[in-house]
């Protein structure tokens, strides 16, 4: 009985941890076979329903400097905050890559926010999709659907800054709970 309890509570702190922390979960699903589980655990049906119900908008805007690709893929953007999918291509390895600045502007105006982003310095290759998510301190009115993401990228004691403008097409919907 109590190596079944302290079988349990292992087991039970193994997958909360990996619901709950993306560092956890991101060094887990490197382990040869565990990426299926851990996506399994993860499992978010929110951004199902996003996509379903027309909210992702494909944007597909890409900018080079510094041998760095960096293009915005898509957005799903209410008044409560922002989601962009972006990825990034270099010809060498992307792995000590990291971020150094990240902001997200409507018609030029700084939108406060909070941000979390998918860690870069996990991916061995040369090349990272991942998405960057907002949340704005207040119920934002974005007065257009122009919009320009920030980013500041450093590798090898060199930063990169990236400013890629796009427009969304379709009106902005509200969010729902």
């Amino acid at each position: 009985l109590w190596a079944f309890s302290v079988a349990a509570i292992l087991i039970l702190t193994f997958v909360t941890s990996i619901r709950v922390s993306p560092a956890f979960a991101s060094a887990v699903s490197t382990i040869p076979g565990m990426e299926r589980f851990v996506h399994l655990i993860q499992f978010d049906k929110g951004m199902k329903a996003i996509v379903e119900n027309d909210y992702y908008e494909s944007i597909g805007i890409t900018q080079v400097k510094d041998n760095i690709t960096f293009t915005v893929d898509g957005i799903i953007i209410d008044e409560t905050g922002a989601e962009i999918f972006y990825t990034i291509e270099t010809p060498h390895s992307i792995k000590n890559m990291d971020y150094q600045e990240i902001k997200f502007f409507n018609n030029g105006r700084d939108l406060k926010s909070s941000y979390s982003y998918d860690p870069p310095d996990r991916v061995t290759a040369n090349r990272k999709e991942g998405h960057i998510s907002f949340v704005f301190g207040k119920t934002e009115r974005l007065s257009n659907n122009e919009f320009k993401i920030l980013v500041e990228i450093e590798q090898a004691n060199k930063t990169t800054t990236f400013k890629v403008p796009f427009t969304t097409k379709n009106k902005m919907k509200p969010g729902k709970i």
